[in-house]
């Protein structure tokens, strides 16, 4: 790339103020600056020297090795937290103190370190279609077309009427600044992801007028390997449009996650520490080589070295308003101020460097990047039970005195559960009526039949996981005769973590046993151990 782009950037680094202590400062040339007053704490370090455009003041040779902060990033991390922090209908925004008396509060570079998970050396996002994407809008001097989808979280509910739901918020960030953002909203309340995607963005497909595309659904997403297939589908969908916008997810928590941990104390750090496993997209995201911002990674951090005060069924480091999945304003600036560092760094970097690195050669159209079995499964997929699913959720099980029934322990939590003396419990189904299309046979009863179609010979069985109550179930997979066409496995359903969460285990059938041409028939056979066990789905491919 040419040095146009945006100019060098002077790499002397200078200490700011209080809010942006640590953070390390650019200077780009003058004439880029952006259009607004210096803040007062900036006046005292630097002065401009007008004919030469360097930067002179007190230099902080100590920290120059730092990555540098361009400047309208000092200044926009300052903005919005009066505004969003202000108490809600009485009750005090908790989020708002823990993270101004975080480390992060104090340093940009820090915080945007934790939100893209930077110590996860595992995890190499592919970037460079965003960078191209950030330095054509600022070379074309554009603005940089974002499009915002999610459910009603995103939507704002709990931040309405403030103008600081995330969406709203980054466009305010980048308003003074040189990262000019068209952001809009395209929330859809109570759709799931796999309903929304497709009606959202079919009318931008040939228009080429998005540069990127942030997915917010982390909360609705509780049926886990239908949000990874969906992924899978939308990533597949938009490297077929002729001018393929970027991808960002902003992961958050599921709605599952939140009951828990306002019903237990949950350890904050818990999903940052294990977010390949508890988080619905992240290990997709992973195989992809989309990028991600981690709010369970910054809730972490925001409570390290402080007390969290007991609360009544409020979370702190995620505080929310009128229902537990609505965030409060605190927490959509929280998003939106990572979202808006992230993409300040990447034009920053795409400016500095250029755009097309080796690290970056991937142009991010990759279905060109190996995927494990597992994920080639949730592509191709041939059969899914759940309650979620449209085909309902048929089983096979003992005549008499079955172990296993259909139902919901939880509101709205339907699945097969064995040995569970409870009523169901209706709840939250989005109006859904239960289809279990069961059957009765000649079975053991502690027995239950899956019978599914396979391409690669792989079954993935989602059950719960949980700290209390729960026991044990061994999964294999049969041919239509009853013979066995895989090794058993047991599945243990008890962890230690205070958290019920959905688990996922694979079986793997060799298909030289299985007689039929092109899709092969199987049984899928769990077996409970005495205790309770709670299938959540049954996929296959």
């Amino acid at each position: 790339m040419s040095e146009g782009c945006c100019g060098p950037c002077l790499r002397r680094c200078f200490f700011v103020s209080a809010a942006t202590a640590g953070a390390c400062i650019a200077m780009p040339r003058l004439s880029l600056l952006p259009k607004f007053d210096l803040i007062p704490e900036l006046r005292v370090f630097f002065s401009l020297d007008k004919d030469a455009g360097n930067a002179t003041g007190r230099e902080a040779d100590e920290v120059a090795s730092k990555e540098c902060l361009p400047l309208w990033e000092a200044s926009a991390f300052q903005l919005g937290w009066d505004q969003a922090c202000a108490n809600y209908r009485g009750f005090r925004d908790e989020t708002c103190p823990l993270f101004r008396g975080s480390r992060m509060a104090s340093d940009a570079t820090l915080f945007l370190e934790v939100a893209r998970r930077s110590a996860d050396q595992s995890f190499r996002p592919k970037l460079a279609r965003l960078k191209a994407r950030l330095a054509e809008a600022h070379l074309q001097k554009r603005p940089f077309n974002v499009l915002g989808i999610g459910p009603s979280n995103t939507a704002g509910v709990g931040c309405t009427g403030h103008g600081l739901r995330w969406t709203d918020a980054l466009q305010f960030l980048s308003n003074s600044s040189q990262l000019k953002l068209n952001v809009t909203n395209a929330a859809r309340r109570a759709k799931p992801f796999k309903e929304a995607w497709p009606s959202v963005l079919q009318p931008y497909k040939d228009t080429g007028a998005l540069d990127l595309i942030i997915v917010d659904f982390a909360v609705t997403a509780q049926d886990v390997p239908a949000s990874r297939h969906q992924t899978m589908l939308m990533h597949r969908a938009l490297n077929q449009w002729r001018s393929p916008p970027a991808l960002l997810y902003f992961e958050t928590y599921t709605g599952r996650a939140i009951e828990t941990m306002q019903q237990k104390k949950v350890d904050q750090c818990l999903f940052a520490a294990d977010l390949e496993n508890l988080d619905p997209f992240y290990a997709v995201l992973k195989s992809l080589g989309i990028p991600v911002l981690s709010y369970p990674d910054i809730a972490c951090e925001m409570t390290r070295g402080q007390e969290i005060l007991p609360h009544d069924k409020r979370i702190p480091y995620l505080y929310s308003v009128e229902a537990s999945h609505h965030y409060s304003c605190g927490v959509h600036l929280i998003q939106a101020q990572a979202m808006f560092l992230y993409l300040s760094r990447l034009l920053q970097e795409a400016c500095d460097h250029g755009f097309q690195t080796d690290s970056d050669s991937d142009s991010d159209s990759s279905d060109t990047s190996p995927l494990s079995l597992e994920d080639q499964c949730q592509l191709s997929l041939v059969d899914y039970w759940s309650f979620f699913s449209g085909a309902g959720f048929p089983a096979t099980v003992a005549k008499a005195d079955s172990a296993w029934k259909f139902g919901a322990d939880r509101a709205g939590k339907y699945g097969w559960i064995a040995h569970w003396d409870g009523k169901s419990v209706g709840g939250d189904t989005g109006g859904k009526v239960p289809d279990t299309k069961i059957k009765f046979a000649d079975l053991p009863q502690h027995d239950i039949l899956f019978h599914v179609s396979m391409t690669l010979g792989l079954v993935l069985v989602e059950y719960l996981s949980t700290y209390a109550n729960i026991g044990a179930a061994t999964c294999l997979l049969e041919d239509p005769a009853g013979h066995a066409v895989s090794e058993a496995v047991r599945i243990n359903a008890l962890w230690s973590e205070k958290v019920s969460l959905s688990s996922q285990v694979t079986l793997s059938a060799d298909l030289s046993k299985l007689k039929d041409r092109g899709k092969k028939r199987a049984v899928v056979r769990c077996k409970s151990e005495g205790q309770k066990f709670k299938i959540l789905a049954i996929s296959s491919c």
